[in-house]
């Protein structure tokens, strides 16, 4: 997922260079348009063995090649959880801890080249809610089974505070900060904050839904609050309830 921007139009990388493309491979092609911005938002989340190549070399490759087609915006997604301190500086391993040292590592490379462009904003967004986004995120998960009086199921801690970014609102920011000069980042997030258990609910309660509710404490881990580096700087604005009408009639 790597989009150019010119004015309102947006296209896909593959389809500009028609082909599937490997970022962690350069690209050289020279771009026939003059496009304005460069969004980046491929990522390795899964595999602990491609992060490094996708998630780092890759944002490697994306710069040099903006840089060589005179693209003068760069934007860089990244994660919400990159500025929590608390999750960085965690001692046991796993694979989200090196997907957040990935995107960190991204995050320094575009800064490295901001005097190369006239805008480098990194995002650090919160869950997604859009049509290509994962199946198994909690929020698309829940208002499939409601539609389906399927149980609804909440495993770990039931008041464990979610957060669910519309693309549509996350595109209207992006809009909006491209506008700016130099290099910032920015944690963009929904206005509105909710807790697992009362997604559930809520989602029981907009679908008229027969679903019953269970928590399953087995994998149940304490939150503690953590520092954030960076402010709230955007925010989107779309409720919750409105994003899980959305959801349950495809319209996202």
């Amino acid at each position: 997922m790597i989009f150019f921007q010119k004015r309102h139009t947006t296209i896909g990388l593959n389809k500009l260079l028609e082909k599937r493309v490997n970022i962690a491979l350069p690209f050289k092609k020279k771009l026939k348009n003059n496009y304005t911005t460069f969004i980046h938002c491929a990522a390795e989340i899964k595999q602990a063995s491609k992060m490094q190549a996708t998630n780092v070399i890759g944002t490697r490759n994306c710069l040099d090649f903006c840089i060589q087609n005179k693209i003068r915006n760069f934007v860089f997604i990244s994660s919400i959880h990159v500025g929590r301190k608390q999750e960085m500086n965690k001692s046991k391993k796993n694979a989200f801890l090196h997907y957040l040292q990935t995107k960190k590592k991204a995050e320094e490379l575009v800064k490295r080249e901001k005097d190369n462009f006239r805008n480098t904003t990194v995002a650090r967004i919160s869950s997604p809610i859009g049509r290509k986004t994962r199946t198994n995120q909690i929020l698309l998960a829940l208002v499939e089974r409601a539609k389906k009086n399927m149980p609804l199921i909440l495993w770990g801690n039931p008041n464990r505070m979610g957060n669910y970014l519309f693309l549509k609102d996350l595109g209207a920011v992006i809009s909006e900060l491209i506008k700016k000069r130099g290099h910032a980042i920015y944690s963009i997030r929904n206005k509105y904050n909710i807790s697992d258990y009362s997604l559930a609910y809520l989602i029981k309660c907009k679908l008229k839904s027969k679903s019953k509710i269970y928590v399953k404490k087995k994998y149940f881990s304490k939150i503690m609050k953590k520092k954030r580096e960076v402010k709230w700087g955007r925010v989107g604005k779309t409720k919750i309830k409105k994003i899980i009408l959305n959801v349950a009639k495809n319209k996202y």
